[in-house]
């Protein structure tokens, strides 16, 4: 009920209301308990749980005398929004070690059972045509009420063995894990998720004090469907003939609707050097997603308008780097230097949709083809935007998912001094910048009168070209900077503590790139494996400063 189109901007915060409190709880136990001692044998059983309290208060108030609620139907609008969520888990797990008296080998077997339990409640009361002066939602002339309430619950078995011998360099693994889900369309059935791993070190290989390993995975997991996937859905609040009933909902369930399958198999390298001044890792991976969930558009005759069915494939390939240093070390002075780089490419493999098509069009994909949108399509990475050109052609305009992003951290410690920063760099990679459109359409860029003002404007109100508004999201950051100073022992001895520190920090303080709006990370979404990075008048990222004084006593 807050906009920020035909409005005034001074007048909205004057006369305007959008408050929200938040209140969140996390806590665990863990309890453990040694049932078996001896010189080769080690039985212990270990008990945890938690619980993940969260809850949310929104109250969003625009009197009817605001600019933008002039024009409507019924000024004035108060709107009361409510979610709690909760979270509870735990698990019992028994492992048992064995040694022989050899010491030639060891070997570790561990079974548990896992529960979670998830909750959720959400509820928004919306009023319209406000009486002057009012703000509570039961002095409005139109209420709308809005409720969601899911519940869902996992219970998991585990079982797993590894193998240490050939004086502790070979290592061995394997287990399994099997789960049921209230979320699945079979609850009472257990689906199976194997795993095993090994690896092999060569000490001193590199030289003295060196190690390097080599090692091989492969793992399978699964992804739940969604609450309600399965189900049909019953939309209430029809009134007929003075009494309230129900109608089919527009999206069909699918009673047999079941998990994702993702197995994937990675290989890769470590090494220290210079007795651990120095460390390399080096991963590549090969990931494949079957059972894909996709929305499907079900036969007219069937009445529905949408189901969500397993039916389709997917690849992810890529490599993972990381690289640490002591480049300077000395009694008073220390150079750590970090970095990380990874590259990830993904296809479309198969999707099984009724009709056999080739491509669908995800939920929340875009505002059409004229801005950009998603589009889900064989052979093309999963996070394709599609769009037109000034000739009316339909083209793919770039993906979500970057060529790679490369992180450099440095640490330098002189004496008590520590001064610390992060640099991210991410090359490639596209957004939706519908941000960006709505003030090019309107003549209200602030580049209007310039050629990339000029262009968005006629791309959009004559050539309906998409370009202008899909956008590159490379950038390179300076997420983190601190300097820190431990103070003398003296000092921190005058308030009764054994140590002190002070540190000032700074959050997202660089940004350089050329995307045209508050930040290249956007997600209007939130967090999405498909439909993220698009941009519509979202909150700007903050930039944070800390001062900090810590003590241990």
């Amino acid at each position: 009920s807050i906009t920020y189109k035909a409005s005034n901007p001074l007048q909205t915060i004057a006369l305007g209301k959008n408050d929200e409190t938040a209140l969140r709880f996390t806590g665990g136990l863990t309890a453990t308990y040694q049932a078996v001692t001896t010189a080769t044998q080690n039985l212990k059983i270990v008990g945890a749980g938690g619980i993940d309290f969260f809850n949310q208060r929104n109250e969003v108030i625009a009197p009817p005398e605001l600019f933008f609620q002039a024009n409507q139907t019924n000024p004035g609008v108060s709107t009361l929004g409510n979610a709690d969520s909760r979270f509870t888990n735990w698990n019992v797990n028994a492992i048992h070690t064995f040694t022989p008296a050899s010491g030639s080998f060891r070997t570790t077997t561990s079974a548990g059972v896992q529960w979670e339990d998830r909750q959720l409640n959400r509820a928004r009361t919306t009023a319209e045509g406000l009486l002057p002066g009012q703000q509570n939602v039961n002095q409005g002339s139109v209420l709308n009420a809005f409720e969601e309430l899911t519940h869902e619950r996992t219970v998991g078995l585990y079982g797993q063995e590894e193998w240490l011998g050939l004086r502790e360099r070979l290592l061995l693994s394997a287990g399994v894990r099997t789960e049921r889900s209230s979320a699945n369309g079979d609850v009472n059935k257990f689906y199976f998720f194997p795993k095993a791993s090994g690896s092999y070190r060569f000490p001193d290989l590199l030289g003295a004090g060196s190690d390097f390993k080599l090692r091989v995975a492969y793992g399978e997991t699964g992804n739940q469907p969604l609450f309600g996937q399965k189900f049909t859905t019953l939309q209430g609040g029809q009134v007929i003939g003075g009494h309230v009933g129900t109608v089919v909902g527009n999206v069909a369930g699918a009673p047999d609707i079941r998990p994702e399958r993702t197995r994937e198999i990675e290989a890769g390298a470590d090494a220290t050097l210079a007795r651990g001044r120095a460390t390399f890792e080096v991963t590549l991976f090969d990931r494949r997603t079957s059972d894909l969930l996709v929305p499907a558009t079900p036969a007219p005759s069937t009445g529905y308008g949408l189901q969500f069915l397993n039916g389709g494939k997917i690849k992810n390939q890529g490599i993972e780097i990381a690289v640490g240093a002591t480049p300077l070390q000395s009694e008073h002075f220390n150079w750590l230097f970090r970095t990380t780089f990874t590259s990830i490419r993904n296809r479309v493999l198969e999707l099984n949709l009724p009709g056999g098509g080739q491509g669908f069009r995800p939920a929340n994909a875009g505002y059409g083809l004229g801005f950009g949108e998603f589009f889900v399509q064989v052979g093309r990475p999963i996070t394709q935007i599609i769009g037109v050109d000034d000739k009316g052609n339909v083209i793919s305009l770039g993906q979500a998912n970057p060529k790679f992003r490369w992180a450099f951290s440095n640490q330098l410690t002189y004496h008590r001094a520590s001064l610390a920063f992060l640099w991210d760099w991410q090359y490639g990679g596209v957004a939706q910048n519908q941000t960006l459109s709505l003030y090019d359409c309107n003549g209200l860029a602030p580049d209007f009168s310039t050629p990339r003002g000029q262009a968005g404007f006629d791309a959009c109100n004559n050539t309906g070209d998409a370009r202008p508004f899909v956008q590159s999201t490379s950038f390179l950051k300076l997420r983190n900077a601190s300097l820190s100073l431990d103070l003398p022992e003296t000092w921190a001895s005058w308030f009764g503590a054994r140590s002190a520190r002070v540190s000032v920090e700074g959050v997202n303080l660089i940004t350089i790139t050329d995307y045209i709006g508050y930040d290249p990370e956007v997600s209007n979404y939130g967090s999405q494996a498909i439909t993220r990075n698009i941009d519509l008048g979202p909150y700007p990222p903050s930039r944070s400063f800390f001062f900090t004084i810590q003590a241990g006593f």
